[in-house]
């Protein structure tokens, strides 16, 4: 095994105890590439699908994230694929992240941040 695919299997590893602490809200849905290059996750938190938020609220959001061919060099690439209405969403459903990736981050770090978003957690909410 590539040192590369050990550390994707280790952030899987990573996830998969992240779902577990927070009562399964997030799934892993699927994976593919060998190593893994794509995830697809399912986010149990309520959001925003559009502005029509607190009338309207979302139960469930899914992220696809895709590991480049330099990862964890290069930061991962995440996409919302559900409608979601926030200022750091682009219409496209790409994520600007606005923090530098690390190489030293995991996975269930990216997760944890995706979801600081789709909750609009103050303390990262860029309305810039």
């Amino acid at each position: 095994m590539t040192i590369s695919a050990e550390r994707i299997k280790q952030d899987l590893r990573k996830i998969d105890e992240l779902s577990k602490s927070v009562d399964g809200r997030v799934k892993v849905k699927s994976t593919s590439g060998n190593p893994v290059n794509k995830i697809v996750l399912e986010i149990d938190y309520p959001t925003a699908p559009s502005s029509d938020f607190p009338k309207k609220i979302q139960q469930k959001t899914e992220v696809k994230i895709e590991l480049l061919s330099r990862y964890p060099f290069q930061e991962p690439s995440a996409t919302i694929t559900t409608p979601v209405y926030h200022p750091n969403v682009y219409g496209s459903g790409k994520i600007c992240f606005g923090t530098k990736w690390l190489p030293t981050q995991g996975l269930d770090l990216l997760v944890r941040r995706i979801i600081q978003i789709i909750t609009f957690d103050e303390t990262i909410l860029n309305e810039r």
